[in-house]
């Protein structure tokens, strides 16, 4: 539950500084400061950064021809994946090393 409310409030804080970022734009055109244009434009930047970064379920390791190996961040969610799918087989070992 504790790794669930962590990454709902990583979402918020990404959405946040995304919709923060259009203050700073009415700011440069309010104010006339054109450098508040550059801090807007950092800001849905850092914004998209937070979000590609922070918020994943799950992070690819190897992919080869037959496989995709993933790592997950929640074990949680591996369990519910793995029901939801009725899988018959689950395996969370390492992938082998790369050559």
């Amino acid at each position: 539950m504790e790794a669930k409310r962590a990454r709902r409030n990583k979402i918020l804080i990404a959405w946040g500084t995304f919709f923060s970022s259009f203050g700073f734009f009415f700011l440069a055109g309010k104010l006339e400061q054109p450098w508040f244009v550059f801090v807007g434009c950092l800001t849905i930047l850092a914004s998209l950064i937070m979000g590609a970064t922070w918020c994943r379920l799950l992070v690819p390791t190897k992919i080869d021809e037959n496989f995709v190996y993933l790592r997950f961040k929640n074990q949680e969610l591996l369990k519910k994946i793995f029901f939801t799918c009725n899988a018959t087989r689950i395996s969370v070992a390492q992938p082998p090393a790369i050559p």
